[in-house]
């Protein structure tokens, strides 16, 4: 009359073993775990990662940003990221496209939270950074390729 749950490494992949008993009933259940699939997700984390790095680095702001204007810029990351993986791998073009915007879209707003946060005013150049993550972010992510969310 309980749960047990666990990874399962043996044989070439990982998977995820449940076991449930519930009235004398044994039921297992095996998943394979996939990192390709989250292999999207992965990239615009590195991406927003990078573009804050490199959008506080370039406007000077490395030691200007204090722990709230970090944290803001940690969430907006993590907010973007999991935009990306919440997004279902949809077959097809528009599929790497959805995952691909939303990832752009993390990365700029990570670039001008950085920027905004400061001194509350964004340059042409700091603009320009914004721009450049949300290329990069698109041409990273899209190019990866879209396999199947697992179930």
């Amino acid at each position: 009359m309980g749960a047990d749950s666990g990874w399962d490494l043996a044989g070439s992949g990982q998977q995820w073993r449940s076991v449930t008993a519930s009235r004398g009933i044994v039921r297992e259940e095996r998943r394979e775990v996939r990192v390709e699939a989250y292999y999207k997700a992965i990239t615009a984390l590195v991406v927003a990662v990078a573009t804050a790095l490199a959008a506080a680095i370039g406007n000077g702001s490395l030691d200007d940003l204090d722990t709230e204007g970090w944290i803001k810029v940690a969430l907006v990351v993590l907010g973007g990221t999991a935009a990306t993986w919440f997004a279902e791998n949809v077959p097809g073009v528009a599929g790497g496209i959805i995952k691909a915007v939303l990832a752009a879209a993390g990365a700029g707003l990570t670039a001008w939270t950085v920027a905004y946060e400061n001194d509350h005013v964004i340059t042409q150049g700091e603009w320009l950074t914004v721009f450049i993550a949300v290329v990069g972010a698109l041409t990273a992510v899209y190019q990866i390729r879209n396999e199947p969310s697992p179930t």
